[in-house]
């Protein structure tokens, strides 16, 4: 989805590149974006886990349902895989040439 988004906006880009703003700055912007999806995804996930353990309870071996250990570990491998996956794209984005990514439109 952040690659797709992220070609998308190949020109808005290459307009921020035109005007000063420096690769590393796109390179954040879209890791910032991809991190504040995965965070609200991430809030929505854990709340419906937090939920769904309860009525599952029986079925958890070893683990309670509140857990905080088995929380963490999920959150931390989840949010790992968001950012590593809006890297690429997000280093791609900043590997424009402005005049090639305005000329594109």
């Amino acid at each position: 989805m952040i690659a797709y988004a992220t070609t998308r906006r190949r020109y808005e880009f290459g307009v921020r590149l035109a005007l000063g703003a420096q690769p590393g700055q796109v390179t954040a912007l879209v890791l910032r974006e991809g991190a504040l999806l995965a965070a609200v995804g991430m809030a929505a996930g854990l709340v419906c886990a937090a939920v769904a353990a309860r009525f599952l309870k029986g079925q958890l071996f070893a683990v309670s349902p509140r857990d905080a250990g088995s929380y963490i570990v999920a959150a931390a491998a989840i949010g790992a895989a968001a950012l590593a996956a809006c890297w690429l794209p997000a280093r791609r984005a900043s590997a424009i040439s402005p005049l090639d990514a305005i000329r594109a439109e």
